[in-house]
């Protein structure tokens, strides 16, 4: 960029309030830009942005910003333009989307044809003002400039020269909230340097002064001086705070060491609370007020270091919708506390924040910033310990290490993409990264995917891009190299690494590490192992969402790993893109100073800033606020080894009195300065910037003690000295130790009492003195001097008498001020700060003492409601010739108490009059509204018209006057409950409505006990946004909200009809969880199983991409939520458990098929599309990956050639001995049932064979297996509408005859659940019919006349007819849902819960709106889940209905905290299983597209029927139990139990002593895995199966017995033991 910018010119007319930047902007090739050929297209390369519309030419262009004066309007005139052709014949390269980190290759753009087939130049324009915002004060206006041209449909290419003229004018009023009254001279000079740095009319900035009233230097705090002095220093006593730190109250102390330290080495510091500002400032939520918030203290103090003090539980995030379409998360924006100049980001008032520019916010305008910020992401006293220990170790440079690692950077960078087809690496950036240390001292080391890997080696050949580092400093790309450099350096024969770069895949829960070369990531846990001790690090990441503070992110980690980790990580909240390596480059640019357009500041928020200043943009917007900083945003970064400053301070000891510090300092760096802070607590505060040489500066000290002097400046450590001072014994010392005030009404004050200064208060001042010398001071006399227009003394002067040494005395008598009633407020340390002058007359010397008063605060009255409460003839309307009385409501919004109050009415109407009298109203405090004590009355004349308009004129005993429009009449429409929405939370209810045009604000009011209960108003001021979070709310609680809109004159619209609402159950943290590629949704369910032998139990969910591609992911999650398998090597993403080439649904099955202790994950095929057909199989898959290819292993794939909608059944169909299990299949398309056995093979097909033509021999229903005699061997039953109920045996042949029952009923298209419902020791099955208006629910017996006793066909419920595609499977399910030992069956139907008894009499029938509605492809399949989730023990009815989920009681009555509401519909059954073991059931659904977990107080041994076919084998039969293995997992001794599942052996030894003995089943086995030892001492094992792996032990001794039973295997694998010398194995 050579010459972009020839000539800029500013021409500054301040007569005529306008004036004009004028330039020319002229491009050359090979200088500004250049060609590269990529196939048929040609791509132009600049430095720059590019248009970045998808399928448009990929036009580059410059960005200029510029300076302009506050309040004016900016305008971009082009005076002419220059065209040269450049190149004919060129097809230029269309724009491709960003390519996430978090992605893979995106589908390619084509050209857009509109555009590339028209004459038209593009873009069709010269230049677009892109920004027009306040930055810290200053007016910038950046500028797009497009100085090349393309004639698309005939190829041609220009370039541009363009002069242009920036005009601006007074055309815009200035919003109040950009002023600021008063700065520090220091943010002052940071900003004015930042400011510098970014625009290109660098010469006015001298002639542009910021939105500042006044900058004002610190001074001495409390110091005492004389009164020339006083008034030759007009900035003494302004102690204008320059970092502010808002945290809460149970880590406020901790972060109170922080603020000293900033403090003590010259940023003054304040800290402020949560609580504070929760309950001082308006906001519909905690983050509205502390916005809210920041608006005031920017106005007050300027553009602070603003340090947000804990995580998202102490600060709440605001969030928005990710800038990546494709991600559905939302993310955290700490910007909206960054960004305070203009707008709320929610303009629309919808609740949702941040949607689109224009909608919310203006990208040109909002975007300004007004703060330098970070996070520290603390959520307990000791990570706020940690975090602020590191930040003060780090500035000191004072702990025991070698400082040499300050010059030491690692860069890691990898492949972001992938194509699955070829294998092809692209999007990675090492050369780039590499060239941005060029220009640095760093010492690099450069850790690649694929480091100088050569075009002649395999693995690199036609993989990807060639390149080499010549330095030779660097390795591969791996988890262990990245951990060890982390750690200590690694292989770099560095000294451990300052500056952490990387590039990659990641998410809140890692960082990858090679991700899609290499499958690699570190973890949270890597981090959390990090022991790099006090080689702190500062960490940037690249990749997607490693800093999402909404979630337990690995930034996080690093931040609070006390035992090393990082200082500071600044990464993406957000969705990363592939070109933002570019933020490494800037960030290293402005540290070592190697651009021209540096600052000279060194602070962590400007390395921040400027990396995120993308050249494309030049400022903040949407596009670019992902990347956050989790610091101390004032943290003074080192760009070398820390040295030792040169520094000698004299003298050694100070007296009181007046004192000469002499400063000598050497070796500071030309033109650089230290900065030097002089502190004795409060009393004594000077700060000043001091170059190399001799320096002195007076001080006047007043007390003994310590003066603590700090001397800090770049790359040198701080100089800290602690100066003691002594008694002056010539020298009167005195100090003014306490200031007590009184407002109680007694003696001469005049005021409440509330020990507090409040306008138009007489407060009697009570002065303490102390003399601080050991010498007597006689006949002390003081004079009170105000300072303040608002302050009026009345009382000037006191006499203290004789004061002895190191005594204190009050006053004789008070001084006496009196506060204006009309003043504002006046807060300490604030820029409104009131001081008052102490002159003090001791041993014939006057001196003067400031004094900073208190807090000063003021009444604010408001108006509110006007209501008329009575007229003459009774109805409350206004009518001609009646009396009217009407209440009004005032308001106090200031933090004075208002009393004394009187109102009188007065009519603006001569058809109305009123009576003159005065109206009193009560003491109105803080924040509260009160009404009038009586009515205000009013009389209409016989022709009045129906208009009102009144005065109020309020007044308070002070005098203090308001006055406000009254017009009873005007009030806004009622807000209807339909426009009404809320979302639920465990302990909190976030309620909004559609805004409302023209109104004020809101207020909400809520009932805590029922509809008609007593409601309270929430909101202390009006709502401006149309919603209320509403927390700190009882958990599953039942809550009523009442809404009201406010009109400008203060009128409240009637309250809305009450909205009932609820607190629901908690989501499990990090779900939910959501597959991050392709177009892929959910109609399946979860299933649930222990699969790795954990004790807990993993979540299955399947999603499919039915319109194009027509394959599927079977996703597997951990309960904690982590995925079982990263099979796409992206930490960014949820890849899934396995992809299938072909559709799936429903859900999987699991069983140990092969009887080997591993449970098999088997799913089939839903793809009716014969394009497909070749692609129909059923898939079995183990849990575990053992050929070392990071995914489970696909153990066999039979195809079936047929579609199969439901899922298969897994169970030990023959009762064979060794356990083995079948999977049993059915197809949609076709009567055939298919078995296959464990390894896949097809044992046989069932089938009705009746050969009919009208599609009834097949249908979309379930199987169920079970054993209906007692056999030991299943049977297999399914429904065939109308050719009734089929029954076979294992080996093929009918269970009686078939059809066994049911022949010519209707639509007979339902799982058969099997129980034994009757009691009578047989299995009866059940089922009811599909697609009819009344669906009957059938039981039926295996012998006789197969009826059951109760159930007579009467049973019935309204179902889905003339649906097209709807009611695939009607289901229901049986359990004893009211504990009394019997079955209850239970079934959905339309808009219809109902449950019967096991006699078949009604217990309810519950009406649900918009359950199973009357849709088309509506599927209507939803199984009742009979599971506690509230607690009490009893299981409860849970189930989906379009976006929610219900619970009921047995009673049919609903469950508080239900229903669950969701975004999107859950469209099959949930689950209910305490998954963590921790003794409390979890809730798991899936929606269209997230899986959720949600915590419910459900006791786990209260589950009857807990997953869509009663269990996870898919059976559909019922079992009150579901049996789990028994894990060993270290040294246990057999209780003599008979297990209900496999006894796994997973290390350590399990003994089985004399006289215990295990009773296994016919089906479960004892499996020893590597490493564990069964040890059968005496004791005795019977029916056993056993399975001994390699290095499993099997120890039989003592005369200890194991029994196999018949036709089970002793299975040993080679390597395994075997000692059985005492003992005894007995094979039948």
């Amino acid at each position: 960029m050579k010459k972009i910018l020839v000539c800029l010119i500013a021409i500054v007319v301040v007569m005529n309030l306008s004036a004009q930047v004028e330039g020319t902007i002229q491009w050359r090739p090979e200088i500004d830009f250049t060609y590269q050929v990529n196939g048929e297209y040609v791509e132009i390369s600049s430095e720059t942005g590019y248009v970045d519309e998808p399928g448009m030419p990929q036009i580059p262009y410059c960005v200029k910003t510029f300076l302009i004066p506050v309040n004016t309007q900016p305008a971009i005139q082009i005076k002419y333009v220059n065209r040269k052709l450049q190149k004919k014949d060129i097809l230029l390269y269309p724009v491709q989307p960003p390519i996430p980190i978090g992605e893979s290759i995106l589908s390619w753009v084509e050209p857009n044809s509109d555009i590339y087939n028209s004459s038209n130049p593009f873009p069709g324009k010269y230049a677009e003002i892109v920004s027009d915002r306040m930055d810290f004060g200053y007016h910038l206006v950046t500028v797009r400039f497009y100085p090349i041209e393309y004639i698309p449909k005939q190829r041609e290419l220009y370039t541009c020269d363009i002069a242009y003229s920036l005009t601006f004018s007074m055309a815009k009023k200035l919003a109040s909230t950009s002023i600021i009254e008063k700065q520090s001279e220091y943010l002052s000079q940071l900003d004015e340097d930042y400011i510098r740095s970014i625009i290109d009319n660098k010469e006015m900035l001298s002639e542009i002064t910021p939105n500042i009233k006044a900058s004002f230097r610190k001074g001495r705090l409390g110091a005492m001086v004389s009164a020339a002095e006083k008034n030759a220093n007009s900035d003494v006593d302004n102690y204008l705070p320059e970092y502010l730190i808002i945290t809460n109250e149970t880590l406020k102390e901790k972060f109170r060491i922080l603020a000293d330290w900033k403090t003590k080495k010259g940023i003054p510091a304040i800290i402020e609370t949560v609580e504070e500002i929760s309950t001082t400032y308006t906001g519909s939520d905690i983050q509205e007020k502390i916005r809210n918030y920041l608006v005031d203290v920017k106005r007050n103090y300027g553009s602070m270091f603003v340090l947000l003090g804990g995580d998202t539980n102490v600060i709440p995030a605001r969030v928005k919708k990710s800038r990546d379409s494709d991600n559905k998360d939302w993310v955290a924006v700490d910007f909206y506390y960054t960004c305070v100049d203009n707008g709320n980001w929610n303009k629309n008032g919808n609740n949702i924040y941040y949607e689109a520019d224009k909608i919310d916010f203006e990208d040109s305008k909002d975007w300004g910033v007004s703060f330098k910020l970070g996070r520290a992401p603390v959520e307990t006293l000791e990570e706020a310990e940690i975090f602020v220990n590191k930040v003060i170790h780090y500035e000191k440079a004072d702990l025991n290490i070698d400082y040499s690692y300050i010059n030491n950077s690692v860069a890691a960078d990898a492949f972001i993409s992938k194509n699955e087809n070829t294998g092809y690496l692209s999007n990675e950036k090492r050369s780039e990264i590499a060239s941005f240390y060029s220009e640095t001292n760093l010492n690099r080391w450069l850790i690649y995917d694929h480091y100088n890997c050569k075009s002649n080696i395999a693995t690199c050949s036609n993989k990807h891009s060639v390149y080499e580092d010549q330095s030779g400093k660097g390795e591969e790309l791996n988890k262990v190299h990245f951990v060890s450099a982390l750690q200590n350096g690694g292989n770099s024969g560095l000294n451990h690494f300052h500056l952490v770069y990387h590039m990659d895949h990641s998410s809140p829960e890692g960082m990858g590490t090679s991700s899609k070369d290499k499958n690699e990531s570190i973890s949270n846990w890597d981090v959390d192992n990090l022991n790099n001790g006090y080689y702190y690090q500062i960490v940037m990441s690249g990749g997607c969402s490693p800093a999402d503070i909404t979630k337990d992110c690995i930034a996080e980690h690093f931040i609070n790993n006390p035992q090393g980790g990082a200082v500071a990580f600044i990464g993406n909240a957000d969705t990363g893109w592939a070109n933002e390596h570019v933020h490494l480059g800037q960030f290293l640019s402005e540290l070592y100073k190697t651009s021209a357009n540096a600052t000279n500041r060194y602070d962590l928020s400007i390395l921040h800033q400027k990396a995120l200043e993308n050249i494309k943009y030049k400022n903040f917007k949407l596009a670019n606020c992902a990347l956050h900083l989790l610091g101390d945003p004032e943290m003074q970064v080192w760009s070398d080894v820390p040295k030792t400053m040169n520094v000698t301070l004299m003298p050694a000891s100070l007296t009181t009195g007046e004192n000469m510090i002499m400063v000598n300092i050497n070796g500071l760096p030309q033109n650089e300065t230290a900065r030097i802070c002089i502190q004795k607590k409060d009393e004594l505060y000077i700060v000043d910037q001091l170059a190399n040489g001799s320096h002195t500066i007076n001080v006047s000290v007043q007390t003994l003690g310590v003066v603590n002097i700090t001397v800090t400046a770049h790359n040198f450590r701080p100089v800290e000295r602690d100066v003691q001072v002594s008694q002056n014994g010539s020298e009167s010392t005195i100090a003014v130790e306490d200031l007590i005030y009184n407002d109680k009404g007694t003696g001469v004050s005049i005021g409440n009492g509330d020990g507090q200064l409040d306008a138009g208060e007489t407060i009697e001042l009570t002065v303490k003195l102390r003399n601080t010398g050991n010498s007597a001071l006689n006949g002390v006399t003081a004079s009170l001097i105000s300072t303040s227009d608002d302050i009026e003394i009345v009382n000037a002067n006191a006499t203290f008498g004789n004061i002895a040494g190191n005594t204190a005395v009050r006053s004789v008598t008070p001084f006496v001020f009196k506060i204006n009633k009309d003043s504002g407020e006046h807060l300490r340390n604030n820029s409104s700060g009131i001081n008052l002058n102490l002159q003090i007359s001791v041993n014939g010397e006057t001196k003067i003492q400031p004094l900073k008063i208190d807090n000063i605060y003021a009444p604010k009255i408001e108006i509110g409601n006007q209501k008329i409460t009575w007229t003459s003839n009774g109805n409350t309307t206004v009518e001609a010739g009646e009396t009217v009385k009407m209440n009004i409501d005032l308001m106090n919004v200031g933090q004075a108490e208002a009393t004394g109050l009187k109102a009188v009415l007065i009519s603006n109407n001569l058809q109305v009059s009123c009576s003159s009298t005065p109206i009193v109203y009560p003491s109105i405090a803080f924040s509260e509204t009160k009404t009038n004590t009586i009515a205000f009355q009013f009389q209409t004349s016989s022709s009045y018209a129906g208009i009102l308009s009144f005065t109020l004129q309020v007044s308070n005993e002070y005098g203090r006057t308001w006055n406000f429009p009254v017009n009873p009449l005007s009030r806004p429409s009622v807000i209807k409950t339909s426009t009404l929405d809320f979302q639920p939370y465990a302990s909190s209810i976030n309620v909004y409505w559609t805004p409302v045009k023209e109104v004020a604000g809101y207020n909400i009011y809520r009932s805590d006990n029922g509809e008609n209960g007593i409601y309270r108003r929430l909101n202390r001021f009006p709502l401006k946004a149309a919603y209320y979070l509403d927390d700190s709310l009882a958990e599953r609680t039942l809550y009523y909200y009442k809404v009201a809109a406010i009109s400008t004159n203060g009128n409240e619209s009637e309250w809305s009809a009450a909205y009932r609402t609820w607190t629901s159950y908690p989501v499990v943290s990090p779900f939910p969880k959501r597959l991050a590629t392709g177009v892929y949704s959910s109609v399946s369910c979860p299933n649930i199983a222990d699969v790795d032998n954990d004790g807990k139990q993993e979540i299955f969910w399947i999603y499919e991409d039915r319109y194009d591609t027509h394959t599927s992911y079977i996703m597997g999650f951990r309960p904690s939520g982590e995925e079982l398998y990263d099979i796409d090597g992206n930490v960014t993403t949820v890849s899934g458990f396995v992809k299938t080439p072909t559709m799936l649904t429903g859900q999987v099955a699991f069983g140990d098929l092969s009887r080997n202790g591993e449970q098999n994950i088997v799913a089939s095929t839903w793809e009716d599309d014969k394009k497909y057909q070749e692609k129909r199989a059923v898939y079995c898959y183990s849990p575990f990956d053992r050929d070392g290819d990071h995914k489970p292993d696909l153990l066999w794939e039979k195809r079936i050639p047929y579609s199969m909608f439901q899922s298969p059944v897994i169970a030990n169909l023959d009762g064979s001995a060794d356990g083995t299990m079948e999977v049993i299949v059915k197809s949609h398309q076709t009567s055939d049932i298919f078995i296959l056995d464990h390894d896949g093979n097809e044992v046989r097909r069932l089938n009705p064979n009746v050969h009919v033509t009208n599609g009834k021999d097949h249908n979309r229903s379930a199987l169920t297996v079970a054993d209906l005699d007692g056999d030991g061997q299943m049977e297999i039953i399914a429904s065939y509408d109308s050719l009734g109920i089929y029954i076979w045996r294992q080996d093929g042949t009918p269970f009686t005859t078939n059809p066994f029952w049911g022949a010519g009923i209707p639509r007979l298209a339902s799982a058969p659940v099997v129980c034994d419902l009757n009691e009578d020791g047989k299995k009866e099955i059940l089922f009811s019919q599909r697609q009819m208006a009344e669906s009957k629910v059938f039981a039926i017996s295996l012998d006789g006349d197969k009826t059951v006793a109760g159930w007579d066909g009467s049973q019935t419920i309204p179902y889905t007819v003339n649906a097209v595609g709807s009611t695939l499977d009607h289901t229901l399910s049986v359990g004893d849902i009211n504990n009394d030992g019997h079955l209850e069956v239970v079934i959905l139907g339309h808009e219809t819960v109902k449950a019967w008894t096991h006699t078949g009499k009604l217990i309810f029938s519950k009406s649900i709106k918009g359950l199973f509605p009357q849709e088309n492809y509506a599927s209507n399949m939803n199984t009742p889940i009979l599971a506690d989730v509230d607690g009490d023990a009893v299981p409860d009815i849970v189930f989906c209905c379009n976006n929610y989920i219900y619970a009921l009681h047995n009673d049919g009555s609903d469950i508080i905290g239900f229903p669950i509401i969701s975004d999107e519909k859950f469209l099959d059954t949930p689950c209910v299983a305490d998954i963590d073991n921790d003794g409390k059931s979890e809730l798991i659904a899936g929606n269209e597209h997230e899986l959720y977990v949600w915590k419910t107080d459900g006791v786990p041994t209260a589950i009857e029927w807990g997953v869509k076919r009663g269990n996870p084998q898919n059976t559909n039969e019922y079992f009150p139990t579901v049996c789990q293995p028994t894990l060993i997992n270290s040294n246990e001794v057999w209780d003599g139990k008979s297990p209900c599942g496999n006894v796994v052996l997973q290390s350590g030894r399990l003994l089985i002593p004399a006289g215990k003995t295990m009773v296994l089943n016919k089906t479960f086995s004892v499996i020893v895995r590597s490493g564990a030892v069964l040890e059968v001492d005496g004791g005795s094992i019977l029916n056993a199966r056993l399975v001994v792996q390699k290095g499993g032990t099997v120890i039989v001794k003592n005369n200890g017995l194991i029994k196999l039973r018949a036709g089970s295997d002793f299975d040993m694998e080679k390597g395994a033991i075997l000692d059985f010398s005492f003992g005894a194995i007995d094979i039948p």
